[in-house]
């Protein structure tokens, strides 16, 4: 048994891929997963006196919970935690391979597309801010960049003033940072119009784009509040942020029919989250790649 892959060794070695994950900006959520994911690698790796020092073990886990019942989303999970860990150890060069990079997910049934507002309900939302105020503006800003880019809730609130670039009077784009990466959104000229309204109207010297009235950077359970308030006072389902982030994602597929740049818009990883999104009418061998 190789003494740093057994399982000892690699909970000490997760500690430090869990901090790793933790100083490149990955989300609390995807750490807990890591951490659980990993944590059961180890026990099982325990259980059966091995050590994870080859590809047939690895493999052998997997096809494991697949025989225990567990759904192929689970498994697509511990997979996905499992190739980042296994690449972080080569980084380090505690492995000379990745040796769980050919271990490959399991192909999920596309799921039903995700409940998503039309374009007179999308509009309807957009007149709900009262702008008579910084905050009105915020507010529409906030409703507009979620509708229109598909940005997530606690992207949105990392972001910067100086994220936000304006090429001219007609256009713009936008920068989403995550650790060491990074991806860029394009702003219309409507977009660019109400965020340089909103910024003209602070006068605050905090650097965050969106502010609480406390002249703070609003927080995600605030994004949420505000999301659901206008929802519900233009009569729509109220279920906060991700109906904007699914809608702009259904109307983007239907005017493109792009699946390859949506998995860019959206940050994606695995292409398989982003499938979600294609017309149930439209076969996959149509859509760009």
């Amino acid at each position: 048994m190789s003494e740093k892959t057994d399982a000892v060794s690699l909970r000490q070695l997760k500690l430090e891929f869990l901090n790793h994950c933790q100083g490149e900006g990955k989300s609390q959520n995807s750490i807990r997963g890591y951490a659980g994911d990993l944590e059961n690698f180890c026990v099982w790796l325990e259980k059966e006196k091995l050590s994870g020092e080859n590809s047939f073990v690895i493999r052998r886990y997997f096809n494991e919970l697949q025989r225990g019942g567990r759904k192929p989303a689970t498994i697509n999970r511990a997979i996905s935690a499992t190739k980042a860990f296994y690449d972080h150890l080569q980084s380090r060069g505690v492995v000379a391979d990745n040796i769980a990079r050919k271990i490959k997910a399991i192909r999920i049934e596309r799921k039903k597309a995700p409940p998503a507002l039309g374009y007179e309900q999308v509009a309807t939302l957009l007149r709900q801010p009262n702008l008579g105020g910084t905050f009105g503006l915020r507010d529409l800003a906030i409703l507009m960049l979620f509708s229109a880019t598909g940005v997530k809730s606690g992207e949105l609130v990392g972001l910067n003033r100086t994220d936000v670039k304006f090429k001219s009077n007609e256009a713009g784009e936008m920068t989403i940072r995550k650790g060491s990466q990074q991806r860029t959104l394009q702003l219309n000229a409507e977009m660019c119009r109400v965020l340089l309204l909103y910024l003209a109207s602070r006068i605050d010297q905090c650097e965050a784009l969106f502010i609480s009235s406390r002249m703070k950077r609003i927080s995600d359970r605030n994004i949420r509040f505000l999301v659901n308030k206008y929802l519900q006072r233009a009569g729509l389902p109220v279920r906060g942020p991700q109906i904007l982030r699914d809608t702009y994602a259904m109307q983007f597929m239907e005017r493109t029919n792009n699946l390859k740049e949506l998995q860019h818009q959206l940050g994606h990883k695995n292409i398989f989250l982003t499938e979600r999104y294609m017309p149930i009418n439209v076969d996959s061998s149509d859509v760009s790649h």
